[in-house]
């Protein structure tokens, strides 16, 4: 499955332009249309163990996904000899987290800037560029759609001129509304490409949906790069202390050629919050000619203490009993 980005690249630019952007009114005028967009700190929620690998942080969601190597290789040994599916499990869950916090701490950074111009029912940042080599002028628009609620946009220009283009819409709500810290917002990869086609690489929409006022507290991804080359949905869900679990449906091709017909791909993975956890997999349809299905579970040193699947993909190793998450 090809990327599909959540455009992180539009965030330092933006919030340049608000921030380079003559203001008319006072921050106070606008204090109440920030309030649909939640902090970053909000969705900061990790996985036992370790963070993302620095590496790995420039990686769009799907290419952590990765759906075409869930079989992969078997479970390596030596520096990194950690359970296959508890580094997939890491791996999915802190990129969603991670591109997640990425794209609102960027809105979050805008709307803490003296926007451009308020009235009664909107605030607008901009329009303004980083600096004179970047080849798009954005605007960043909050408007009060209902009472207290809000619906927002990122929408860039040609620094030529044209019409402005929506890479990103969003909806929230205010803190007064009991809907307040949840949301969506939805990023158009294809716009984003149009706009800046040394940068947009990616195709098709990511759609992350999120409900973060209270424990647990979940993110869902919608990843749509394309028909032709399959989907991806991914929810995470934190629950107190640490624990959580990871749901992920999808369909593409486990073949590395690419050219044969596309599997349904589906992936659970739960942990307790001392970190050992479970991963149950099935692969099926597409080329395959039955069902195949996998267990993994690693201790609380995320080491593989139990695996097994139908077709000897793998050795089989452990016993279930080991399994903290039954």
């Amino acid at each position: 499955m090809p990327r599909s980005t959540i455009l992180v690249a539009f965030a330092l630019p933006i919030f340049a332009s608000a921030a380079a952007v003559g203001c008319a009114a006072p921050v106070d005028d606008a204090s109440r249309f920030k309030e649909a967009v939640p902090q970053t700190e909000d969705v900061k929620l990790n996985v036992p163990g370790a963070q993302v690998a620095s590496g790995s942080k420039t990686q769009s969601i799907s290419t952590t996904i990765g759906i075409r190597t869930l079989p992969g290789a078997t479970t390596p040994t030596g520096a990194d000899s950690t359970a296959r599916y508890y580094r997939f499990t890491r791996d999915i869950t802190g990129a969603v987290d991670w591109g997640t916090a990425v794209i609102l701490g960027g809105i979050w950074a805008i709307v803490n800037t003296t926007p451009t111009s308020v009235d009664a029912k909107t605030a607008v940042w901009g329009p303004g560029q980083g600096n004179a080599l970047e080849p798009v002028i954005w605007k960043f628009t909050v408007s009060e759609v209902g009472t207290n609620e809000y619906d927002y946009a990122l929408e860039g220009q040609p620094k030529a001129g044209g019409a402005w283009t929506a890479v990103l819409t969003g909806h929230g709500y205010g803190n007064a509304h009991p809907l307040h810290k949840t949301g969506w917002f939805k990023a158009d990869n294809d716009a984003y490409k149009t706009l800046d086609p040394a940068r947009g690489k990616d195709q098709g929409t990511t759609k992350v949906t999120y409900d973060l006022r209270q424990i647990p507290a979940t993110i869902a991804v919608e990843l749509r790069p394309g028909d032709a080359v399959g989907w991806a949905d991914v929810k995470v869900t934190h629950e107190a202390a640490g624990a959580g679990e990871v749901d992920i449906v999808g369909l593409g091709d486990i073949d590395d050629s690419k050219a044969t017909k596309l599997e349904d791909v589906h992936v659970t993975s739960r942990w307790t919050t001392a970190g050992s956890g479970r991963a149950d997999i099935e692969l099926k349809n597409g080329d395959l000619p039955f069902t195949v299905t996998a267990t993994e579970c690693w201790s609380d040193a995320f080491a593989r203490v139990y695996y097994e699947d139908t077709v000897n993909y793998e050795p089989a190793s452990g016993n279930e009993s080991a399994c903290a998450v039954k």
